[in-house]
């Protein structure tokens, strides 16, 4: 870990500067302070510790990982994607998900988003999870999303077109109307 930055579980605190990080990131609208007050809530809050923060010594927010646990899931995308877990090699209630991670640019590289992915990764296996389903940005600058991923011990198992389309944002890439792929992956725990 790089000095002078700190892991946390993630906690109501530190809401806002994670909206204000992955609308920065991913562009405006990407999260709503609302939406991320029902993730916590949906995912178990405090309790769950399922989802990590990393602070600098400024204690701000300079990357997050955010994941839901088996069971928490399913309802937020009902509707959204008609996913198909005969590909993941386990139970749908035996998955996890990795919602989305941000990292600001000034601390890439330094192998914080895999410290946070595998503290998620600990919690979720700990809370009982044989996998982790996730969608990996198809588009993202030079494959990163995917690569990450891939390093980490993901497997894609099916591309979604226009994944996010049905968001109300403003994509860094496509600007309001997002055409951006998702690549569906999963992890075996």
């Amino acid at each position: 870990m790089e000095k002078g930055l700190t892991l946390v579980p993630l906690q109501e605190d530190l809401f806002k500067s994670v909206v204000e990080l992955a609308n920065k990131l991913f562009g405006p609208g990407y999260m709503s302070l609302g939406q991320l007050e029902k993730f916590f809530k949906d995912t178990g809050g405090e309790k769950a510790n399922l989802s990590f923060v990393f602070k600098n010594t400024s204690n701000e927010v300079i990357g997050f990982r955010l994941t839901y646990g088996p069971n928490t899931w399913q309802k937020p995308l009902a509707g959204k994607i008609k996913y198909d877990s005969s590909r993941w090699g386990c139970p749908e209630n035996k998955a996890g998900y990795f919602w989305t991670i941000g990292l600001d640019s000034r601390y890439q590289g330094a192998g914080l988003a895999k410290e946070m992915s595998e503290a998620s990764a600990n919690a979720l296996k700990a809370a009982g999870a044989q996998a982790i389903l996730t969608f990996s940005w198809k588009q993202s600058p030079g494959g990163a999303s995917q690569r990450y991923l891939e390093k980490f011990g993901f497997k894609a198992v099916h591309e979604w077109p226009n994944f996010w389309s049905h968001l109300d944002y403003e994509c860094v890439l496509c600007g309001k109307n997002c055409h951006c792929s998702a690549i569906e992956m999963i992890k075996k725990l």
